[in-house]
């Protein structure tokens, strides 16, 4: 069993519980623009679950959830990934930058200059002050008798969602949340 550090949080969170594919989603807002959505898998079912994952799925799961009140332990993490973005802008058919032949005299007058790589790095920080939302009746550290207990405490999939724009912005698989 792997210890981390969770965070503890009561309140109204939309949820939705998929018993087809054995798992509960939970929408944590972030900002009125944006939410943390978690896809928590039963015990043993997490393979199953990446496999059925698609957007028009998790696009029925935010129709479909409710308002519940929760009392949720979410792991404290932080995950970052750094990826090279050149293959997929070459494709998208941005070529010339990549060439002896480019011209980037908006950049600079210098003669000669071509993008040699480029990254893009995310992260996702799953924190209390990150959670903290307009949108979230939430009360941190106390307990509430009617509220359904829910604990994050084993691997899950996080998602940070743009309620404006309806998208997903960022997503990873969370297997061991000690390991940055």
């Amino acid at each position: 069993m792997v210890q981390v550090q969770m965070m503890h949080r009561v309140g109204q969170y939309k949820t939705y519980k998929d018993h087809l594919r054995h798992c509960i989603i939970i929408e944590v807002p972030y900002t009125d623009q944006l939410a943390l959505l978690l896809i928590v898998p039963k015990y043993g079912h997490i393979d199953e679950v990446q496999h059925g994952l698609s957007v028009q799925l998790i696009n029925w799961y935010l129709i479909k959830m409710r308002t519940s009140l929760l009392d949720l332990y979410i792991p404290k993490i932080s995950l970052e990934q750094q990826v090279n973005m050149q293959d997929a802008l070459l494709k998208m058919g941005i070529q010339e930058a990549f060439s002896d032949t480019a011209e980037l005299y908006g950049i600079s007058k210098q003669l000669g200059l071509k993008v040699s790589s480029i990254y893009q790095k995310n992260l996702i920080r799953i924190a209390e002050n990150g959670t903290e939302s307009s949108g979230a009746e939430v009360i941190q550290g106390i307990t509430h008798p009617l509220a359904l207990e829910l604990k994050v405490d084993r691997p899950f999939f996080a998602f940070v969602y743009s309620k404006r724009m309806k998208t997903i912005l960022l997503m990873g698989r969370v297997m061991d949340p000690s390991q940055d």
